[in-house]
């Protein structure tokens, strides 16, 4: 397990620091909508702290933070924390009940990965009200497949693909 402390001493390749969330969060434009996915154990419950130390406004924290994760007992954790904040079930691949997870979290997305979601999926989310994103999105003839599906928008390691794709095919909600 790496420690905090350790993290803090790496330097990246080019000569800056890894930055933590706080810091991250504090530099991102207040209208844009920032996605915290809870990986590990006690993150859902710590994860609105870090935050709030970082942004003075519950609002924003509310509006544009959607706190997401496979894990259900962190996403019990954070809307513990934040009762009224958006919410994102991941599903990977449909081995569980992500329908009755949704049914219980009441999320404000379901995210799905690319080479998992299905037409169905997307419709059955869509008609129950809640968005629908889909990670990771890396290549055209995905993003393309994605605007055909009707996603609400995806999740991309190349923030480049937009232009290329919009190109193609119109979707505005990339």
């Amino acid at each position: 397990e790496t420690l905090f402390s350790d993290i803090q001493k790496l330097t990246l390749i080019n000569g800056e620091k890894i930055p933590t969330l706080s810091e991250v969060v504090s530099v991102i434009p207040r209208s844009r909508t920032v996605n915290v996915e809870l990986k590990g154990e006690g993150t859902g419950s710590r994860v609105y702290s870090l935050l709030q130390d970082a942004i003075d406004d519950s609002d924003y924290l509310k509006r544009n933070i959607v706190y997401s994760s496979f894990l259900r007992k962190e996403l019990d954790d954070a809307k513990a924390s934040v009762p009224d904040g958006r919410f994102a079930v991941l599903v990977r691949e449909s081995n569980f009940d992500w329908k009755k997870r949704v049914s219980e979290i009441d999320p404000w997305s379901v995210d799905f990965g690319v080479d998992d979601v299905t037409n169905e999926q997307v419709s059955y989310v869509q008609e129950l009200g809640k968005k629908v994103f889909i990670f990771t999105v890396n290549t055209k003839e995905q993003f393309i497949e994605m605007a055909k599906l009707g996603v609400d928008g995806v999740f991309t390691d190349f923030s480049e693909m937009r232009q290329i794709v919009q190109e193609t095919v119109k979707m505005d909600t990339l």
